[in-house]
Order: C-alpha cells, then sequence, then structure tokens
C-alpha cells in the first residue's frame, strides 16, 4: 500500500472514531406517515438527542411527496431534503428525494438517479448496508409498516457492524410485510409500539443504555399482568367479564382514562382502583360503549316500517297469538327500543288492529337502564323523532325534556341481562342487536349469533350493525334487503351455543407466534363428540356446583323449556320434575360412591309418547381453591307408545347396542377417510408451496408498486384534507373580516365575491363571468374612474395598487388591487378589497385641524417639540423650536451634532446624559441653555419622554416639548431683588421708628417745660413738627404691614360675612358719624382665604369707601359676592366723590395719592396693599368710577 493511500485511511480512521453521534435510520413504506408522526410526537421537540435522523420511505418516482411538510408539522428539528454530496449533521431530519437511491460514503449522502428494473428497488436495504459500514456501533435501524421485505438485509447488515436494530410491534403496524421479515432474521434489540420505540430510542441516546429483548419482555409482561388484573378487578365489582371482548379496544379505551387523569401507568392507577370501588364502576361503564340515538341509520327504520313490520303484523293477525315479542339486546339509554315500539303501534293503529306488544330491553349498563326506564330525554336527543311521532309519543315538561308517554313505556320491560353468560329468551317475532357485537372477540361472537338465533322463532328477524357479520349463521338465516343487516331465520337453532364459549385469552402485547400443531386436531375431537351426542339425540350438561349451566352439546330443548319471562341458567330451574327428582337422586348415590352414578328411567315427552332415557352423573375434579364441576348425560335409548305396547328393555339395550356398533364402524371409516384427506393435502401443500416460490418474485414487484400507491393516496389524502381545511378557514376568514373582495381575470370578468362586497356593489352569483365595469359601483364618479385605472394598471403592470375612494353617501373605502397569483408565480387576475376607513378619515381630519390649532399654539407661545433618532443620530424639529433658537433658515438644523453644537457649553453633559437614557424610566425633565443666532443666552425647559426602545431595552427614539423660559429666569431675578427691598423696608421701618420716637418725645417735652418761653411761631413751628413726625411714625407702620404681606401662608376656612360684620362693626363710630347706608347681599358662606389679610382688605376698601363721600349726600356702601366655576367675586360700590380715568390704574401704586394731607389723610399704601392681597389669593382687582358718581372695586379670590 502506498502512503498516500495510508493517509487517507488513517484518516478515514479518525473520522469514523471521531463520530459523537449516532445515526438513527427509519426504513417505512405503506402506512408509515401515521407512524412517523406519532414516533416524532413521543421525540423532544429541541436538539436534546445526539443523533441524526434519515427517513427512507417508498415513494413514487412520478409523484410530488407532501412528506416534507407533513414530519414539519410533528418537530421543531430542521427536516431536509437529502442534497448530493452534503455532510450528515446531527440534530437534523433528512428525508430521501423521490426517484433517488441514497448511500453513505465518507460521512456525506451520495445521491444516485433511480432506474426502472425489471426487480424491486430497495432504497431501504441500500441505505442501511452503507451506513452500517461506516457509523458501525452508531448505527441505529428501524423499521416500521409496510409490505414486502425491504429492509430485512439492511438490519443485518447493522446488526454485523455493532449497531442496533428497532422494530415497530407487528400487530400495531397498518402493513405488518417489512417488520415481519425484519424480525425473521433475528437481529432486533427491540420489538415495541411506535411510542415505547421513541422512548426507548431516548433512554440509548441520552443515557447509553438500552433494554434487552428479555427486559422488554418483562415490561411488556407487567402491563399485560396489570391489564388483566384491572379486568378481574371489575369482574369481581360487578360481575361482568371484560375477557369476551376485544382486548386491544378495552386497552386503548383504558390508556385514554390514564391520559384524561394525568396516570403515568397502569400500575398507578390499579392501586388507585382498589382503594375507590366508585372508580371501578366509572371504568366498567367507560368499558360499555353505550351509544345509540333515536331512528339511528335511518334507511333501516325506514325498511323495517314499510316491510318487516307490516309482515310481522300479518302474521298475528292470521294466528291465535297473544303478542308481538321483541328483544333489544344491547339496549342503552333505551332510544332503540322506544323506536320500534313507536313502529309498531303507528302500524297497529294504521290497520286498526289490537294486538299486545311485548319488549325486553336489555343491557349490562345499570346506570343507562335507569335513564331508559325513566325515558325522559333532552331536546337534542328527539330531534330526529318525527315532529308527528313526538307530539303523539312525548310530553315537553317544564323542565325543557321530553318524557315518553306512559303507554309506551308500559309495553317495554327494561332488565340487565349478559347475551353471553345468560340464556337468552325465545319465540321472538323480532330481535335487535346492533353495534354490540363488534366489540366481542371471536368465540364470544359466534357465541352471542347463536343465542340470538335461538332467541328467535321460525320466520323471526334479526337486525344487527352493519359492521356485523353472521358467517356462522350460513345455511340457518337470510338477508332481508340489501345491505341493511336484516336477516330472516329460516331454521331453528338446534342448541343453545353448543360450542365451548372461552374468554379472550390474557392481553397479549407480544407479536402472536404460530398456533400449536395440535389445535387442529383438538378442534376436530370435539366436532367428532358433539356430533356423536347429536347421532343418539343425546344432549351433555356441564354445570357447576349450585347447578348453574355452563356448557350444552346436542339438543338440549327436547328435556327442559326455557322460560319465556325472567332469566335462569339454573339447570334444576329448567328441568321438569321427572327429570329434576332424578339428577338429584343421583348427587347423592354419586356422594356415596365418590365418582359418578347412573340411572335408566321413563320420560314423557307427550300425552302419548315415552322415551326410555339413560342418565349419567360424573364429577369433574377441580383446584383445591375451586368447586367441583359436573357432566350429565341424557342419553335416549327408544321410543314407547304410552297407551299400547309394553316397553321391551332387552330390545331397546339390544337396539342401543347395535347403534353403538354401527357409529363406532363409521368412526373408525371416518377415521381412515381422514387420515387419506390428509395425506392428500399435504401432497398439494407441496405444490402450492412450489408454486408460491415461483410466485414470490412478481409478488415482491407487485407489492413494492401497492406500496407507492398507498404512499401516494394516504398523501393525496392528507392534501385534499389540507385543501379542505384550508377553504374552509379562507372562507370563514373573509366572512368573518366583512371586508368586501372580488376576485376577477385579466379580462376585468368576475370569479368570485364575498358576500360583503353589497356595500361597493349590487352583484348576485348570477352576475359571475361577467365585467366588473358593467356594474354601477357605490362611488362617486371621480372615484369609479379611479378603481377602473387602477385594475388597468394591475394587470398591465403586475404591481399592487391603493387608493381612497369616498361613496355617494360619504363612506371611505381604502381600496387595494393586488395581481392575482397562481402556483406557478402567473399573474391570472386581480384581487381586490375594500375596507371601510371612515371612522378613520374622520379621525385624521380631526386630527388634522387639533394640528393646525397645535402648530398655532406653539407659534404663539414660542414653544416647540423635537425628535431625537439616537440610533442615526438624527433630529426632527418644529419650526417653532428653530425659531426660538433664531435658527429657523439654518438647513442643516436636522443634524444631531449641529444642535447639539447650540447648547450652553456648561449643559453639553447634561444633554449628553439624557441622550444616553441608561435608565429604566420613561420621561425626564431638564432645562437647558441655548445660544441665539446672536450669541444671547436662552433659557429652556425640555420634557422628555422614550418612544422606541431596542430589544436590548436601551431607548432609541426620544420625543420632547420645549419651552422658552428666559422670562421665568429675569422673573426669578425680579422676586430676588423684590424680597431684598421688602427686607430692606422691614429693617428700615424697624430701625426709624426708635428716633422718630425720640424727636416726638423731645418735640412734645420742649413745648411742654417752655412753653412761656417759646413765642407764637416757635409753638406753631413745633406743632408742624409733631404733626410730621406722626404722620412719618403712621407711614413707617403701613409700610412695615405691607411688606409684611404673604408672609402668612396658611389658608383656612374663612367666611366673609362674618369678616364683613367685623369691619363693620369697628367703623360702628365712624358709619354712625356719617350716617351712612351699609347694605351686605350676596355674599358666599366661606372661602379659603389668608384671614388676617382679607380682613385687610375689606378694611382698607370700606374706610375708602366712607373717607371719599361726597359733602351734603349721605354715604351708602353696597357689598356683594357671587360664585363662579373657579372664583368667587366682590364689589364694593359707593356713591362717593369718584375718581378720574386716568388716575385709575395709577392709584394701586405704592405712595399714589389723588389728594393733599389737608383734603384727606393716609399714605397712599392702602390700595397697593389690596392689589398685593388679591393677587396673594390668586385673583384679581380693579375699579370702575366717574367722577361725582361714587367707585366699585371689585376684586375676586382662587376657589
Amino acid at each position: 500500500m502506498n502512503n498516500d493511500a495510508k493517509k487517507f485511511d488513517s484518516r478515514k480512521e479518525i473520522l469514523e472514531a471521531s463520530h459523537d453521534f449516532n445515526l438513527v435510520t427509519i426504513g417505512t413504506s405503506a402506512g408509515g406517515i401515521e407512524a412517523l408522526q406519532q414516533f416524532f410526537n413521543y421525540i423532544p421537540k429541541d436538539k436534546a438527542l445526539p443523533c441524526a435522523f434519515v427517513l427512507i420511505h417508498h415513494l413514487s418516482p412520478f409523484s410530488k411527496s407532501n412528506m416534507l411538510n407533513i414530519i414539519k408539522k410533528e418537530t421543531n428539528l430542521p427536516v431536509e431534503m437529502i442534497e448530493n454530496n452534503s455532510a450528515i449533521l446531527p440534530h437534523k431530519i433528512y428525508l430521501i428525494p423521490k426517484g433517488n437511491l441514497v448511500q453513505v460514503k465518507d460521512g456525506k449522502f451520495i445521491l444516485e438517479e433511480r432506474i426502472e428494473a425489471e426487480t424491486p428497488h430497495h432504497p431501504i436495504d441500500i441505505f442501511l448496508i452503507s451506513a452500517a459500514q461506516y457509523f458501525k456501533k452508531n448505527n441505529i435501524s428501524i423499521i416500521m409498516s409496510g409490505s414486502g421485505t425491504d429492509g430485512s438485509m439492511g438490519v443485518i447488515e447493522t446488526k454485523n457492524h455493532g449497531g442496533k436494530v428497532m422494530i415497530q410491534l407487528i400487530e400495531q403496524a397498518l402493513f405488518d410485510g417489512m417488520p415481519k421479515a425484519a424480525l425473521n432474521t433475528k437481529t432486533a434489540d427491540h420489538i415495541l409500539p411506535v411510542e415505547l420505540l421513541a422512548i426507548e430510542l431516548q433512554n440509548i441516546l441520552k443515557n447509553g443504555r438500552y433494554n434487552t429483548v428479555k427486559e422488554e419482555q418483562k415490561t411488556v409482561t407487567k402491563v399485560e399482568d396489570t391489564f388483566n388484573r384491572i379486568l378481574q378487578l371489575i369482574h369481581n365489582h360487578t360481575g361482568n367479564n371484560f375477557n369476551y371482548y376485544l382486548q386491544g379496544n378495552l386497552y386503548r379505551r383504558l390508556k385514554e382514562i390514564l391520559k384524561k387523569k394525568k396516570i403515568p401507568t397502569p400500575e398507578y392507577y390499579y392501586e388507585y382502583l382498589k382503594s375507590e370501588p366508585n372508580e371501578v364502576l366509572s371504568l366498567e361503564r367507560f368499558f360499555l360503549i353505550g351509544v345509540t340515538e333515536f331512528f339511528r341509520d335511518l334507511e333501516v327504520w325506514n325498511y323495517l316500517s314499510e316491510y318487516i313490520i307490516p309482515k310481522i303484523v300479518d302474521d298475528y293477525k292470521n294466528s291465535d297469538s297473544e303478542q308481538i315479542k321483541v328483544w333489544c339486546a344491547g339496549v342503552s339509554t333505551g332510544e332503540e327500543a322506544y323506536t320500534i315500539a313507536m313502529l309498531i303501534n303507528e302500524e297497529l293503529e294504521r290497520r286498526n288492529l289490537f294486538i299486545k306488544i311485548k319488549i325486553f330491553a336489555t343491557d349490562l349498563n345499570k346506570e343507562s337502564l335507569l335513564i331508559a326506564r325513566e325515558g325522559i330525554y333532552s331536546s337534542e336527543s328527539v330531534d330526529k323523532v318525527p315532529l308527528d311521532l313526538k307530539r303523539k309519543y312525548f310530553r315537553h315538561n317544564t323542565h325543557g325534556f321530553y318524557e315518553v308517554s306512559e303507554e309506551l313505556r308500559s309495553q317495554i320491560i327494561f332488565s340487565e341481562h349478559n347475551i353471553i353468560s345468560q340464556p337468552p329468551f325465545n319465540k321472538m317475532d323480532l330481535v335487535f342487536c346492533r353495534n354490540l357485537i363488534i366489540y366481542l372477540n371471536a368465540s364470544a361472537q359466534q357465541t352471542a349469533l347463536e343465542r340470538l338465533h335461538y332467541a328467535l322463532k321460525i320466520n323471526g328477524y334479526l337486525v344487527l350493525g352493519k359492521s356485523e357479520t353472521v358467517d356462522h349463521l350460513k345455511g340457518d338465516i337470510q338477508e332481508e334487503g340489501t345491505g341493511l343487516n336484516i336477516f330472516k331465520s329460516i331454521n331453528k337453532s338446534p342448541v343453545l351455543g353448543h360450542k365451548q364459549l372461552s374468554p379472550s385469552r390474557k392481553f397479549d402485547l407480544r407479536p402472536v407466534t404460530a398456533p400449536n400443531k395440535t389445535r387442529h386436531e383438538l378442534e376436530m375431537h370435539e366436532n367428532i363428540s358433539s356430533d356423536l351426542i347429536q347421532m343418539v339425540n343425546g344432549a351433555v350438561i356441564k354445570i357447576d356446583f349450585n347447578g348453574n349451566i355452563l356448557h350444552t352439546i346436542g339438543d338440549l330443548t327436547q328435556f327442559i323449556s326455557l322460560k319465556e319471562k325472567g332469566f335462569s341458567i339454573n339447570l334444576f330451574e329448567l328441568l321438569p320434575e321427572e327429570l329434576n327428582l332424578q339428577i338429584q337422586s343421583l348427587f347423592f348415590e354419586m356422594n356415596k360412591l365418590t365418582a359418578k352414578a347412573e340411572v335408566e328411567t321413563f320420560f314423557t315427552i307427550s300425552d302419548e309418547e315415552q322415551i326410555s332415557l339413560k342418565i349419567l352423573l360424573k364429577e369433574i375434579k377441580s383446584g383445591p381453591r375451586q368447586s367441583n364441576q359436573y357432566l350429565i348425560y341424557l342419553i335416549p335409548k327408544e321410543k314407547k307408545l304410552s297407551s299400547k305396547n309394553s316397553f321391551d328393555e332387552e330390545n331397546i339395550h339390544h337396539n342401543a347396542q347395535e347403534k353403538i356398533n354401527s357409529l363406532t364402524k363409521e368412526l373408525s371409516l371416518l377415521r381412515k377417510r381422514m387420515n387419506d384427506v390428509i395425506a392428500k393435502e399435504l401432497l398439494n401443500h407441496e405444490k402450492l408451496q412450489i408454486t408460491n416460490e415461483e410466485l414470490e418474485s412478481s409478488n415482491e414487484e407487485l407489492q413494492s408498486l401497492n406500496e407507492e400507491l398507498y404512499t401516494v393516496n394516504a398523501e393525496h389524502q392528507y392534501k385534499v384534507n389540507q385543501l379542505s381545511e384550508l377553504n374552509a378557514e379562507v372562507s370563514n376568514l373573509l366572512k368573518s373580516t366583512q371586508i368586501g373582495t372580488i376576485f376577477i381575470d385579466r379580462e376585468m370578468c368576475i370569479l368570485k365575491f364575498t358576500p360583503a362586497i353589497q356595500d361597493q356593489f349590487h352583484i348576485t352569483e348570477n352576475d359571475i363571468g361577467r365585467p366588473i365595469s358593467h356594474f354601477t359601483s357605490s362611488f362617486k364618479s371621480k372615484y369609479n374612474r379611479v378603481f377602473l385605472e387602477n385594475i388597468s394598471k394591475v394587470i398591465a403592470e403586475g404591481k399592487p395598487q391603493q387608493h381612497e375612494l369616498q361613496t355617494l353617501s360619504d363612506k371611505w373605502y381604502l381600496n387595494r388591487s393586488m395581481p392575482f397569483i397562481d402556483e406557478d408565480g402567473k399573474k391570472e387576475g386581480v384581487v381586490i378589497s375594500f375596507i371601510e376607513i371612515t371612522s378613520q378619515k374622520l379621525v385624521e381630519q380631526k386630527y388634522h385641524q387639533q394640528n393646525i390649532v397645535f402648530e398655532q399654539i406653539l407659534e404663539e407661545t414660542m414653544a416647540g417639540y423635537w425628535e431625537v433618532n439616537l440610533e442615526q443620530k438624527t433630529l426632527t424639529s418644529s419650526h417653532t423650536f428653530k425659531k426660538m433658537l433664531g435658527r429657523d433658515e439654518n438647513k442643516e438644523f436636522e443634524s444631531f451634532d449641529v444642535w447639539a453644537s447650540y447648547v450652553h457649553d456648561e449643559d453639553i453633559f447634561k444633554l449628553h446624559q439624557l441622550l444616553k437614557w441608561e435608565s429604566e424610566e420613561e420621561s425626564k425633565s431638564i432645562e437647558l441653555r441655548f445660544y441665539d443666532s446672536d450669541g444671547e443666552i436662552i433659557y429652556t425647559y425640555c420634557k422628555c419622554k422614550v418612544i422606541e426602545r431596542n430589544i436590548e431595552g436601551k431607548a432609541t427614539r426620544i420625543i420632547g416639548s420645549i419651552v422658552d423660559i428666559t422670562w421665568l429666569d429675569e422673573k426669578h431675578k425680579l422676586e430676588k431683588k423684590n424680597a431684598e427691598l421688602k427686607q430692606f423696608a422691614y429693617v428700615a421701618s424697624h430701625d426709624l421708628q426708635e428716633p422718630l420716637r425720640t424727636i416726638s418725645t423731645i418735640a412734645k417735652r420742649m413745648k411742654t417745660e417752655y412753653e412761656d418761653q417759646l413765642d407764637q411761631k416757635a409753638d406753631i413751628y413745633l406743632g408742624f413738627l409733631v404733626q410730621a413726625v406722626n404722620r412719618m411714625s403712621t407711614l413707617i407702620k403701613d409700610l412695615l404691614s405691607y411688606s409684611r404681606l404673604g408672609k402668612n401662608n396658611k389658608l383656612s376656612v374663612v367666611s366673609p360675612r362674618k369678616v364683613i360684620q367685623d369691619v363693620v362693626h369697628d367703623l360702628e363710630q365712624l358709619i354712625n358719624d356719617l350716617n351712612a347706608d351699609i347694605v351686605i347681599r350676596g355674599i358666599p358662606l366661606q372661602v379659603n382665604a389668608y384671614e388676617t389679610e382679607f380682613r385687610q382688605l375689606i378694611q382698607n376698601l370700606l374706610s375708602n369707601a366712607l373717607k371719599f363721600h361726597k359733602e351734603g349726600v349721605q354715604p351708602k356702601v353696597i357689598i356683594t359676592g357671587e360664585e363662579t366655576k373657579r372664583f368667587y367675586n366682590f364689589s364694593i360700590e359707593d356713591n362717593g366723590i369718584g375718581i378720574s380715568e386716568k388716575y385709575q390704574e395709577k392709584i394701586f401704586l405704592v405712595f399714589q395719592r389723588l389728594h393733599t394731607q389737608d383734603e384727606y389723610e393716609g399714605s397712599g399704601i392702602g390700595l397697593s396693599s389690596c392689589q398685593k392681597i388679591v393677587e396673594f389669593h390668586g385673583g384679581s382687582i380693579n375699579v370702575k368710577s366717574k367722577v361725582g358718581e361714587g367707585s366699585t372695586f371689585t376684586f375676586s379670590i382662587k376657589k
């Protein structure tokens, strides 16, 4: 070997050794889609399993496969079609493309085109062999449902290279050819149902371990045992033996219970059942499937009404029979029994006949029988009952339910009965047993059918479910009405279930093994024994310790008479008295003899006939925990006429011996002939085997073709279902959206439309195929032209068109015209939709109007707004914002960097912190200073909010409003200066009080002490000095009071009327001196005010009204008040001297006086104080006055 080859082999070995994932190949064909769906339902939908899945499914090379979409719906793993020379990667699902075969080479897929050949292709074998050679022990092969043998060679190769083989349980597979072929190779590590295969695969891949076949067998056996214990538990509690039912059906229903109750295993449920007897009863009811309804399968009831019931009535009309008898087995809640009762009554009424009707309705379910006896049903239950019958046989009660009439209920006897273990009725005209037998196993079905047939009289009728067959009764019944499963009894049943009835085998999840080789012989011996008994016209009865009949062979009817009413399986209740005594005496004799006893006696058949009867009693020993059982042989020996010859015992014995000898010879001859037949059959079998081998290869090819057809059919059915669902969804969507939609072709002719299109066009189904341009729309003419032009553009250019259209009734619609594209991408027409947007248009118009107002407000208030995109670093701002900064002509202002360059140097950091927005807050407030175009500083207030964040939660877009607050800064400065002036005024007024007091004191002392020494002129000067000091003191006090206004910042509830009354009382002397008239009216009860300041306000205004009165005129002051939504308004009106118009604005200024001190006293601060007090209360004060007519001062206080 050269060096290059050695290197290649080395690389290959390293690559093979480095596999850190497994290759899981699933081979399937016919019936595999359902198995794959179920399998992937149990596989984790994430990438938890270290493996790659490859699905090799037999596909037709001529049909498109939908397998990719089907598998995608069952998993989240990537599902891909295999591509040539692509690497195999874990955590993926690969599908083989149609028309190709695939192999593995050097860790890659190699595709080759499938060439048609005479021999069938085996794509599963081809892939499994190549995968086994490359992946070796990391290879897992799974074989599921499919016909033929494909995969059987591949699993052998998988096993030879150390891989693992898993096979779907044969009983579960829809087509068991491939699983059986793989099983026959004896390479299987696991043979399980699909869902357990998925679970076990996870154990292998996750834990590196897996159960052996023996361990799996133990697991399966454990499940079987638990299931059988559950059935036994039900039998112990209820007496119902469910071993006679199809065990697979019961097990599926048990799994439904476990899933519904979220119980993990049958073992847990069994333990729960043992402690909860009510749950056992509930499970029994769930197993007893009670599906029934009135007039179910109407065609059956129509045939019974038209043909069968009239024939039954005809038979009774021409006979002396007392009543028509019907048996309804498995009646459930009684609907079927009441239905047949109504039909028979209707037929009798139609013929005006009076014949009694007796219907025996039986079932195992006690609760269903209780419902049936009550005869009360919901309105939904009686929907199928014809209206005339509903009115005639039902009463609608006050609770909304329907009650069966008493007359109809009296004709039906509801009773609990087991069709398998209890004797049937007999001499029935009509027997119903619909959809009960299908739930029984084969043995129980045969027994049930024989008992139903036994219950019929000759020419009686049997009605079965549509899926039930009567193969066991061929020759004894004939079909009535094609396909309806109605049969007529033409021969009387000779026995009451002549074959041994055995329950189902214990429930088995394992594959069915080959039958026992002696089974055929055992059946042959059983049939021979039965024939021998019948040849001697005898019978054999098997009974238990209590005398209950367990099994019979031969014609028992000649010795017993079944009751017509009630049920009994006790032999001693059925035997005539003469036989009853004889057999019971044998029990005493047998106890003495311990083994058996026999007797010969006479048995009367009729008044004129007797037979000699041999009775043999034999005991059958049972197990230590079971009661013994007994066989009773009844063998007639010879008939005798009771009125003529005496009975000759020797002749009878002789004849019997001859008969036995004859039967023995016939039996020997029969055995010899049977051996010859067996030899011939073996020879024929060998010839057939040779022929079968010759046909094997051609059969394989046919099977392969059949698989492909089945797969294609399954996929087509899946696609049809999808299309039906999609079509229904689209139709419902179009209807539910209430959007008018029209589909038109390239000729502008209507193809389809939705009901909502009536708002735009008056179109009916008859208009399909007509051009859309022929119809008048509800749109205004100019919009109608736009609509048609849009359609033409879409057809010509293939591009969507969209416009807003207005109707004559002023409704607005958004019209979208989209090209209609088929699956090949061709534009075959136009889809036109109309979405009403009237409300949106109204909102849009309103928004537009509001936006104009908003812009005007911004313009007037010099406010603006802006938006920053932090990712793109762009700025969008309003015109008013630019104008505020004197940059409205700067086109570069939209740049974020340009905007930032206008910010004051000391505020740049604040701006950057804002735009980072690292906090989780949604809004912030910030003050920024900008430079305007003249370099002046502008103070602004910004309110910002995040309107968009990225996936990491960081702010990406911020919007904000901005207001120029430069004036507010100036106001702050003025307020600061004002506060300083207030402080100065307070200090100055306080400090000036002391020197004024000193001057006043010295002047007074000089006048007092030197009064005699001063001349008159000096005395006058001293008087002027004292007066000036007093005025100065008053002025300083007023100024101090003015500076203190507003320091009491505590609001309280004040009564304005009381304050006014207190002020009037304080000024009472002045009012009396002037003989003034004070009128108070309409004053609010209370206001929130600063009480001291409010009192000073009233006192100043009232004092001024009295002070400035006209000479010679009685002063009159009117004080009024009113309450508005936001303010309390007060006015003080007087008839004084009035104020000139030119002074009306100045009077509220500090130290403003309109008169000299000699004319009117005062400091000129009073009205200034009033204005300050009112403003402090959030209100305003003004005056209206005419000289000589008086003044009216009006002020307001905010609520």
